[in-house]
């Protein structure tokens, strides 16, 4: 992943605690490029989205301070009754809240080389067995590959503002998984990388490299309503500089665009900010205008900017 800006290592770190995956520890300074990070503020990494809970097991991580991430809250807040609910949901039940509808948008292409296969009277191989069967169309044509050899990063702000409901919150979560889904399956390549980042705490979460198999679970997790308001809050409540509240969910995205650099080894670069009050239309205008750059983009209709952050504004 470029733009070393936006990366905390361990020795810009005290305090520091080192697991399976996973790295936590204090800021020594204030960070140059999140400068709203103060010394001491809790920094959290890890490889994965799994590792998260493996790390707060291992941690002995509890509800601190203002303890919302184990409160009921409102209905409209909180999609689980308990932190423990929604932890036992992520680890053992992920895909009860994998609920997304599949983008019927196809791209293939019968000269580039994929996974699926036709057959024919000429082709890319012989298949022995029809072969021998006395099929006349028995060579092997690979399609439904990437026409274009396309590969994305997408980066996305998993905090959103306290009034935004977790039915949006969760609409959008399943637009991510049908871009994603979308993308994988034909053949565009994806590293993701989550983080909630405000004053309180930084959490920097791997959700998938590029030659990762898809794991629409972690996605789904990391996206979920949840996640934030149960899962990031438990981390922030670790954080000794925590005062009153949560943090100001807006401010990540803003010091993120202006200090992060798309490169060519990252390929197209997306970026979803937090969800700001839109409703359910609003957000899918957003990521359909995504979808309709990328297809443009494989299909060679636009010419690619690699240098260029795609944005999915969903801030309203």
């Amino acid at each position: 992943m470029a733009s070393s800006k936006i990366n905390i290592q361990v020795k810009d770190l005290h305090n520091v605690h080192h697991g399976k995956g996973y790295i936590v520890g204090e800021l020594n300074e204030q960070h140059e490029t999140f400068n709203y990070l103060e010394k001491d503020v809790l920094v959290f990494v890890t490889d994965s989205v799994q590792t998260v809970f493996r790390a707060a097991k291992e941690l002995k991580w509890k509800p601190e301070k203002g303890k919302s991430s184990d409160k009921r809250g409102n209905d409209e807040f909180n999609k689980f009754e308990s932190l423990e609910e929604a932890i036992k949901t992520y680890t053992l039940n992920p895909r009860s809240i994998r609920t997304f509808k599949e983008e019927d948008i196809k791209l293939t292409s019968e000269e580039t080389i994929g996974k699926d296969v036709l057959y024919d009277v000429s082709g890319d191989y012989v298949d022995i067995g029809r072969y021998l069967d006395g099929e006349p169309e028995c060579f092997g044509v690979s399609y439904n590959g990437n026409p274009s050899n396309l590969h994305a990063t997408i980066m996305f702000n998993v905090s959103t503002p306290w009034y935004v409901n977790e039915e949006m919150l969760n609409h959008r979560a399943a637009r991510m998984l049908r871009l994603v889904d979308w993308m994988e399956s034909q053949g565009v390549r994806c590293q993701i990388r989550a983080f909630e980042s405000t004053e309180c705490a930084h959490m920097d979460i791997k959700v998938k490299n590029f030659e990762d198999p898809v794991d629409m679970n972690a996605l789904a997790v990391s996206t979920h309503s949840d996640f934030l308001r149960r899962v990031s809050f438990l981390v922030a409540e670790q954080s000794q500089t925590w005062d009153h509240g949560y943090g100001n969910s807006t401010i990540f995205t803003r010091r993120m665009m202006d200090a992060y650099t798309a490169e060519q080894d990252n390929g197209l670069t997306i970026f979803v900010t937090e969800l700001g009050q839109v409703d359910a239309e609003y957000i899918d205008n957003h990521f359909d205008k995504l979808r309709d750059k990328v297809t443009a983009l494989i299909n060679g209709e636009e010419e690619r900017d690699f240098t260029k952050i795609y944005s999915v504004n969903l801030k309203g």
